[in-house]
This record gives structure tokens, sequence and C-alpha cells, in this order.
């Protein structure tokens, strides 16, 4: 049975297990426009799915980076921004909503990990992007040079990496094609499975689906500073590069059908989806 999502809300029920939004007999279509991060984007697509199969609530989902969830959220073309990242002091006028815990997983060539590279330190990762590591032969791997592959400037993922590895704008090597540069999370764990001696940086889900498969993948992890990414580790915070998921909306702009959403993602049915999706659920 479809929920109707009254733009009016008077009440909400529990009816056998499943929220449904009791108000006006209004039965127009709600369209929320979503846009940011591309980690939290397959997630939100697999909540566009299951709400929109459930209600006349429609989704335009986007990606474009955190960055892009921000400014879109400010400028009032999106209800709500995706984030992977903490928001920056400068970003202010935001309500935040946690939906997921997830963790930063340091990727690399399979060759190059097959050849001896197993772990690598916080330290290591932010001296291989300032360009003073250069060859994976000072890690105890092969003679071979080290291809850094970095996300966009806008990306939450590299914001993350950055702030917990004291890495900044000013930190890597000068020069238009110093590194390479991945648009997307599908295209940052492409790149590194293809590039002979390249390392790069992706979510957690992105390795739980390499893990479930290995062989179809190029790329393997690293564990960081000894400390392999798993579910454990990032909800226990022994994993060094783990963070949250968030999405933002305009403190200051009411609307009832998005506050309904983000509350139908903390649900169990929408923490189902975030575990499903391969990322961990709020605790």
């Amino acid at each position: 049975m479809m929920m109707i999502l009254a733009v009016a809300v008077t009440a909400v029920v529990c009816v056998a297990g499943t929220a449904v939004v009791v108000g006006s007999d209004s039965n127009d279509n709600v369209t929320i426009n979503v846009a940011g991060s591309t980690t939290v984007e397959p997630l939100m697509v697999r909540f566009q799915e299951a709400f929109e199969d459930n209600t006349n609530v429609k989704l335009n989902v986007s990606g474009g980076g955190s960055g892009a969830g921000v400014s879109t959220v400010q400028n009032g073309t999106a209800d709500i921004g995706m984030l992977s990242r903490d928001l920056k002091a400068t970003e202010t006028g935001f309500k935040v909503t946690a939906i997921a815990n997830d963790g930063v997983a340091i990727i690399v060539d399979k060759a190059v990990k097959a050849a001896g590279v197993t772990n690598i330190t916080l330290e290591q990762i932010k001296q291989i992007y300032e360009g003073t590591i250069t060859n994976w032969s000072t890690l105890g791997g092969p003679d071979l040079a080290i291809k850094p592959i970095m996300r966009e400037v806008s990306s939450g993922t590299r914001a993350c990496l950055e702030e917990l590895t004291g890495l900044s704008a000013a930190s890597y090597p000068t020069g238009a094609s110093a590194f390479q540069e991945a648009n997307s999370t599908g295209n940052m764990s492409s790149s590194v499975g293809s590039t002979a001696g390249a390392i790069g940086y992706v979510g957690f889900a992105t390795v739980v689906e390499m893990r479930a498969n290995p062989a179809s993948a190029g790329f393997s992890d690293l564990t960081v500073g000894g400390i392999e990414i798993t579910e454990e580790t990032i909800n226990g915070k022994t994993y060094n590069l783990a963070r949250q998921l968030i999405l933002i909306t305009d403190e200051n702009k009411s609307n009832s059908t998005v506050e309904f959403f983000l509350s139908w993602i903390l649900s169990p049915q929408g923490q189902k989806i975030v575990k499903d999706g391969g990322f961990l659920p709020i605790l």
C-alpha cells in the first residue's frame, strides 16, 4: 500500500511497523532534490528506490561531490545535501543528520600488494601525496614509481583524508598534472585498478564489494597503521580513517516531507538499507 505524504502533516502513526503520514487529502506528488557526495550517492539511490515504491514522493538524486552538497543547499537548488565529511567551520546555517558510519580505505594496484606492501601509516600517506615518497621500494615493495590518484577538490573523501593525515591544498606538488584526478568513487577504483603502481582512496562500501569478488577487481586495500578497515574497527574508532556520512538541510527552511524522509532513513527500515549498501548503521 502506497503511503500518501501530505504537505501539511498532522500526525505520524505506525501501522504494521511502517510509518504512515496522516494529514491533508492532497495526493499531489512531492519532489525532493538531493545532491552532493558520490560516496553517498549510491546509498541515496537505494533510499530513493525504496521510498518511491511506498510513497507519493519522488527524489531527484545527483552527485558532484560534498562541496556541491553544500552549495546546492545554500543556493536552494537542492533540499538535501550529501556529504562524506564533516561541515567546515565556514559552512554554517545547516541542520546535520548523520546517516551512516564509514571509513576511508587506502587502495593500491593489486600487484603492489602482491609484491609485499600490505600496510601504510598516516604519515606515509601524507608523504606520498606531498611527493616526498615516490617509489614503492621505500615502503618495502617493488622498484616501481608510485602513481598517486586524488579526488577532485570538492570531494568529501579527499577532504576527510586531508584532515586526518594533515594534508592541505598547499601540500601537493605544483603543476596542473602532478597527479591524476578521479571525479567519482567509481572512477577512483577503476583508475587505481588499471594503473601500475597506483594508490588512491575510497569509502568502505567499495572495499566490501571488492572483497566479495576480489578476482574482478584490479585493486587491493592496505591496513592503515596495522589496522584493517572492517565494521568493527570503524564502529570502534580504532581505524584511523573512520568518518560519518551526513545529510544537510537549510536550518532556516521547514519542509515536513524532507523531515519525514530523514526520519525514515534513521528508522530500522532505512538503516537496514544502509547496511545492505555496504555502510554501517548509526549506532
